[in-house]
């Protein structure tokens, strides 16, 4: 099965759920992706993102933009991804393998389940813990899913244990895309996220088939301390086909029957793989297009992706991933560059567009969730950056402030001993989040459009801290009513309350803000 000839990809065609081919993804009936697991999804976005920058980036912006109303035929697209053909056969009988080490003889013959992110560990079968998610729950894959969940675990691979690697962003990166608010076609999504061929993250030296596609020779293995594989060694398209781990899918297991995933029947399901640990080793200074970074400010650590954590993305990371700042958080490449030029490009420039994150939250080896955001885009363009994103910042460490009252007076509320209590107060900090959200959102409109104009920013200040004060009283009220069991928690409840607002009123941001909005209105007096 050649991947670029095959009609594996699930996607939605006119409404339908239907495969298509990889030659298809320019077809304006094609909507999106309709993979039974949402992580699949999400990797093959990036893997057909990732196949269009390595085989088919326009030459300038110019000729982005033209594309991007104009898709190219099945026929084109052809052309273009045949010359990588040999890189995309799934189960050759010999020789390179997609997203498969090169030779891989011996090793541990694994159920293919394994190849699932969340799918139980060795150890946690043998104590008999694999309580939520069980053992067997995909013994067979066809080989769409089994393409996918291999992508998936490659280009996101956790940590795996002793040896074995993972992926060039860390495990549990996050990834984010730009996507058109409302209706629009797959071409056009995986369209905004492609970088055209003069952008200067693309420069590189490293041209030869093996430097994209590792598994088209040997496996750079990493038993050795200094074997790590940099940025500067390869080609810089490798991060879309990063491949840590070293595994090779069995052909001589292929069973017969319906697929565990999405049930479809066949003759040559997949049941097993071997793997071996010491693969591809990805060091410092990758970074890359379609995830997040952090950089130490004083310059002396990597940058480190933002992963998935618990309780998922909420406004409090939006600035940060969607137009970050100048030293320490940036957005992906790829969000960058359609902010600051291709939303010009395009003739639509009032229609929306969204930050569609997602990725695992990671405890180590385990994988805790999956989670998916949509959060909104806004066009910059002739604004004063520096003091849109510093004012911005400022809003969100009041809310952090703020959600830090919250949860600390809460705990006051419940227990007669605070500091002593143990237990899991994220709920708290998570309903904080999501009843501000909308607030903020609209604020971030009113700042857009404020750029100089000190008056307008002084109602933006005063709206901004009004908010923050009834969230503090709302949400307090809710959270500590929800333990009250009678009049003997009143007067605890009621001390907490009393001193909510006088923490509130000492915190620094609150009082920054405040002196603000009272001096801008002394000097219009």
């Amino acid at each position: 099965m050649n991947l670029l000839k095959e009609k594996w990809i699930k996607a939605i065609n006119k409404g339908q759920n239907q495969p298509i081919a990889v030659s298809d993804i320019a077809n304006s009936d094609i909507t999106d992706l309709a993979f039974t697991r949402l992580d699949f999804n999400g990797a093959i976005y990036q893997l057909l993102i990732g196949l269009l920058q390595t085989a088919y980036a326009p030459k300038t912006i110019e000729d982005w933009a033209d594309l991007y109303y104009a898709p190219p035929s099945a026929a084109q697209l052809t052309k273009a991804f045949d010359q990588h053909e040999q890189a995309f056969d799934l189960l050759p009988a010999k020789g390179p393998a997609f997203m498969q080490d090169f030779e891989l003889r011996e090793g541990e013959a694994k159920s293919v389940a394994a190849l699932l992110i969340e799918a139980p560990g060795g150890k946690t079968i043998k104590d008999n813990t694999d309580h939520f998610t069980k053992r067997g729950f995909a013994d067979k894959m066809c080989p769409s899913c089994a393409a996918a969940a291999l992508y998936c675990l490659q280009c996101s691979a956790p940590s795996g244990g002793v040896g074995h690697r993972t992926s060039l962003r860390g495990g549990g990166g996050l990834t984010t895309l730009v996507k058109p608010k409302g209706a629009s076609s797959l071409w056009q999504k995986l369209w905004l996220n492609v970088l055209p061929q003069d952008d200067a993250e693309l420069k590189t030296e490293h041209l030869e088939p093996q430097d994209t596609f590792p598994w088209l020779a040997a496996s750079k293995t990493s038993e050795k301390k200094g074997a790590e594989i940099l940025p500067d060694q390869v080609n810089k398209l490798q991060m879309y086909w990063g491949m840590p781990r070293r595994i090779r899918l069995d052909r001589t297991t292929l069973v017969a029957g319906h697929c565990d995933l999405c049930g479809c029947e066949g003759e040559q399901h997949f049941s097993r793989f071997t793997t071996k640990n010491y693969g591809p080793n990805y060091g410092d200074g990758w970074l890359h297009f379609l995830t997040p970074y952090r950089f130490d400010i004083k310059q002396k650590k990597p940058p480190l992706s933002v992963k998935g954590k618990q309780g998922g993305l909420s406004y409090k990371d939006w600035l940060g991933i969607a137009i970050g700042d100048d030293t320490t958080e940036k957005p992906a490449i790829v969000v960058h560059r359609f902010l600051a030029q291709k939303w010009f490009e395009l003739e639509d420039e009032d229609r929306e567009y969204q930050l569609w994150c997602f990725g695992y939250d990671m405890d180590n080896m385990k994988a805790r969730c999956w989670y998916e955001h949509n959060l909104p885009l806004v066009a910059m363009e002739g604004k004063n950056i520096n003091l849109l994103t510093s004012r911005l910042a400022e809003y969100l460490e009041l809310a952090k402030e703020t959600a830090s009252v919250v949860k600390q007076s809460v705990k006051q509320a419940w227990f007669k001993r605070p500091k002593d209590a143990k237990g899991d107060m994220s709920k708290v900090d998570i309903g904080f989040w999501q009843a501000t959200e909308t607030d903020f959102f609209e604020l971030v409109k009113q700042v857009i459009d404020t750029n100089d104009d000190r008056a307008r920013w002084v109602e933006c200040d005063k709206v901004w801290r009004g908010k923050m004060r009834h969230q503090l009283e709302h949400q307090f009220e809710h959270w500590a009513l929800d333990k009250f069991t009678g009049d003997k928690d009143l007067p605890r409840i009621m001390q907490a309350r009393k001193s909510l607002f006088k923490v509130f009123y000492a915190l620094k941001t609150y009082k920054k803000i405040n002196e603000r909005v009272n001096a801008t209105q002394k000097e219009s007096a």
